[in-house]
Formats: structure tokens, C-alpha cells, sequence
């Protein structure tokens, strides 16, 4: 009778033991997605505060990545999310005048700038 009860916990442990690492880089592959849809969220709403500064018609120009922040931090706010002026990985957004429209940058997962995982926007600000 106790063999019997010991069986399915000896099988169970056995495929978490073989699938453990299978299993592991599914449930990170998820929360990246996660992050990085975040990440996305707060740079739509920042490219929205940006476009509402710009209905006058005027060029939206940052004199520094310092000044975007503190635009940032002034114009969007998000529930319960914290700081709107970094990405889900708590690196400051960059951002820049493009031909037509504002390009944001996230440094993405691994917070280094110009690399494959850049979660980047341009947008056309301008044309409403």
C-alpha cells in the first residue's frame, strides 16, 4: 500500500528532474514578453504626451536626455507602475528628434544601448 503512494511522487519527481530546464525557460520566456509589452505600454503613452506638446506645431526638442525625463515625469503618469521615465528594467528612455517625429529607445533586458534586444519607436508626432 505505501509503495503504491510512493510511486506517483517517484514518477513525478523524476520528469520534474528531466523537464526542469524546459520548464524554467518557458515560464522566463513568458515574464520577457511580459516586460517587454510594458516596456511598450509606457512608450506609447510617452510618444502620446509628446504628441500632445508638439499640437502647437512647433519641433518637441530635448536639449538633453535629462530634460526628456523631467518631461517625462511631468506629462505621463501610469498606475501603479512607478517611474514612467525608464523601462520595465528601471534604464531611462532615450530619446531623439527623427525626420518627421520623436524615435524612443528602451536598452531593452539587457540595459545596454545598440544592442539586439532595443525595443525602439519611431513615430510622426506631428501629423495628427
Amino acid at each position: 500500500m505505501l509503495v503504491s503512494r510512493l510511486i506517483p511522487l517517484v514518477v513525478m519527481a523524476g520528469i520534474g528532474a528531466h523537464s526542469g530546464g524546459a520548464i524554467k525557460e518557458r515560464l522566463t520566456g513568458a515574464a520577457t514578453a511580459r516586460d517587454k509589452l510594458v516596456t511598450k505600454q509606457r512608450i506609447m503613452s510617452i510618444m502620446e504626451a509628446i504628441r500632445l506638446e508638439a499640437a502647437d506645431g512647433e519641433e518637441v526638442v530635448f536639449k538633453s536626455q535629462g530634460d526628456l525625463r523631467t518631461f517625462i515625469k511631468k506629462n505621463v503618469r501610469l498606475r501603479n507602475q512607478g517611474d514612467p521615465s525608464v523601462d520595465f528594467w528601471g534604464t531611462p528612455f532615450k530619446g531623439q528628434p527623427a525626420r518627421g517625429g520623436f524615435t524612443l529607445t528602451s536598452a531593452g533586458p539587457d540595459k545596454q544601448f545598440g544592442s539586439k534586444d532595443d525595443i525602439k519607436t519611431t513615430e510622426n508626432v506631428y501629423d495628427f
